[in-house]
């Protein structure tokens, strides 16, 4: 099964549903994933009706499909025992067929009905077993140079790079708290004018498409990993490489330390639904372009606050763990007046310059733009208070309480805004949804404050 074009169906004059209609199960199971996976079997000749069945509700995934064909290939399947399937009541809900002897998944459907329950995890965990006999397990996305491809090929590729990924950032931290940070900003900078040349040179004049984009990024990664390695591996400064001693304990803490940056970057995802699903709900698409423009406008005038707290961060920790008072309370001023600086600055920019930047986006005189414009009387307010809140988490995170920092991350990320989206557009309309952000923020600083305050003895920043 695979994707026609769209010239060829109109040729052919073939077409079919994107998915047929289903009668809903009103009972249907509700297992875990182990429960699923004990229920899954080897598919029989009796099973095929029921199996093609759901092949027609899953065909969304197979835009081409030659019936007779795939019954024959199915057949076969059946006979050597390389066809699962998995039924609730006289349903089929998932079905399988793979190849042990190549290591591939041929097919692969979940009812839609029972999908996001654990099914397909329970699927790939059982084929595993008859797969684990192959050498090499295979993954088929789509062909290469397919337009319909929206990034799945690019995806496999980049997963080669994960490993210089993590490095480069660990290293971007690593550099600065070696007192090297023009390095760790020379070398960010270099991964992204390579991975921009590299894509244009790989994707125009080579003639590679998505996957000259996927290595343009990936040799992007390699170039801070690569340095970095050399960089730590030699004894030029106070960090270097050195035998490991597995403990756990810190790791444990490590990672605890950690937690609000996950919250921060776990939230975003939610709040950006809610955001959409509210502006959807008042004022319909119009309104979710409005407010996409306004969050695009916090990231990256957030991006300022992160970085430079990011920054920092390992400085105070330094002078935290060197207990050197002075240079710690010296360097906790520093950041606070520039701070208050910032934010004044970035909200007085907002402000003025507002209304251009929504121009940016949407023409002047349309529904976006006045959703947008009237959106920037009131979300900058935001930004007054965002940078004290992003620079406290990652202060408190520099001084291993990640407790407080945790506290302050999901406030202001997570906690306060989904409970003020679920209750202001009710009362104001499209108001409560541009204070959601302003009021979490808020008093999240107050919060931030408070924190400051009572552990300015124990640390000694101030």
């Amino acid at each position: 099964m695979y994707k026609k074009s769209p010239n060829r169906y109109r040729e052919e004059e073939e077409f079919y549903p994107l998915q047929l209609r289903y009668v809903l199960n009103e009972n249907p199971a509700n297992l875990e994933e182990k429960e699923w996976q004990d229920k899954i079997v080897f598919a029989t000749q009796e099973d095929i009706p029921k199996w093609i069945e759901l092949v027609h509700l899953v065909i969304d995934g197979f835009p081409h499909l030659d019936e007779k064909q795939y019954l024959a290939q199915l057949q076969e399947y059946i006979k050597n025992k390389r066809a699962l399937i998995l039924k609730d009541a006289d349903t089929a809900i998932g079905i399988m067929a793979f190849n042990e002897v190549t290591g591939s998944i041929d097919f692969f459907g979940v009812h839609p009905q029972y999908r996001k329950r654990g099914i397909a995890k329970a699927f790939c965990e059982k084929a595993l077993y008859e797969l684990a006999r192959s050498a090499q397990i295979s993954v088929t996305t789509f062909r290469e140079g397919d337009k319909a491809d929206t990034g799945y090929r690019e995806v496999c590729i980049l997963l080669l790079f994960t490993p210089a990924s993590i490095l480069q950032v660990l290293f971007q931290n690593l550099t600065v708290t070696a007192g090297r940070p023009g390095m760790g900003m020379v070398l960010g900078v270099s991964a992204g004018i390579a991975n921009i040349l590299l894509d244009y040179i790989f994707m125009v004049p080579l003639h590679m498409g998505i996957k000259g984009a996927a290595f343009g990024t990936g040799i992007g990664y390699m170039i801070p990993a690569v340095v970095g390695l050399w960089f730590f591996s030699a004894k030029r400064g106070s960090l270097y490489f050195r035998k490991p001693v597995i403990d756990f304990s810190v790791l444990a803490e490590s990672c605890t330390n950690g937690f609000s940056e996950m919250v921060s970057q776990s939230a975003a995802a939610v709040t950006t639904f809610l955001f959409n699903r509210m502006m959807m709900k008042l004022l319909g698409v119009n309104g979710v372009a409005a407010i996409t423009i306004m969050i695009y406008m916090q990231f990256l005038l957030s991006a300022l606050y992160i970085g430079f707290s990011m920054g920092v961060a390992p400085v105070l920790s330094y002078n935290y763990g060197k207990q050197d008072e002075k240079q710690l309370k010296n360097v906790f001023s520093i950041c606070m007046r520039f701070i208050v600086f910032v934010l004044v600055t970035v909200f007085a920019a907002a402000l003025i310059f507002g209304s251009p930047v929504v121009g940016i986006f949407a023409e002047k005189g349309t529904s976006v733009y006045e959703i947008g414009r009237n959106g920037f009387l009131i979300f900058p307010f935001s930004f007054l208070f965002c940078g004290l809140n992003i620079f406290t988490s990652a202060t408190f995170t520099a001084l291993s309480n990640g407790k407080l920092s945790a506290i302050l991350s999901f406030l202001r990320t997570f906690g306060l805004i989904t409970v003020l989206l679920l209750t202001l557009p009710n009362i104001l309309g499209v108001t409560g949804v541009w204070l959601a952000v302003p009021i979490s923020e808020l008093i999240t600083m107050i919060v931030a404050l408070v924190f400051l305050h009572q552990n300015r003895e124990k640390y000694h920043y101030a």
